[in-house]
């Protein structure tokens, strides 16, 4: 199957301004974090960890998507099987069990990643 590739637009200067902006408008930050920190709280509640899997599925492949991965190892009971690209549970862990006053604290996720080491999100 032969793939078709439409060009990208170049936009002109108060294009790119309007184009800046509008990514600034939209706090894809916020929601990410926000949808990953919605994602440990339902994991304990119910022991259902697929909606950590399913925010990473959907961020693009990027630093930001290694640092999600990095971030939800860092912050709760989770490994990640690099060939089926899912989250799981540690070993002997049966339920992300995590004090819901430790959500108020979990940082950010950090949006750079060391990817030439290897570490990111």
């Amino acid at each position: 199957m032969e793939h078709t590739y439409k060009p990208t637009k170049i936009l002109s200067k108060s294009e790119l301004s309007h184009k800046i902006a509008a990514i600034k408008r939209s706090k894809i930050d916020e929601m990410i974090h926000q949808a990953a920190i919605s994602s440990l709280h339902h994991a304990k509640d119910s022991g259902d960890i697929t909606f950590m899997t399913k925010l990473f599925e959907v961020m693009p492949k990027s630093s930001r998507r290694m640092g999600l991965k990095k971030w939800a190892m860092d912050n709760a009971p989770l490994t990640f099987d690099a060939d089926k690209q899912t989250f799981g549970l540690k070993k002997g862990v049966e339920t992300v069990n995590i004090d819901v006053k430790y959500f108020e604290k979990i940082e950010r996720i950090t949006l750079t990643a060391d990817v030439s080491a290897g570490v990111g999100f």
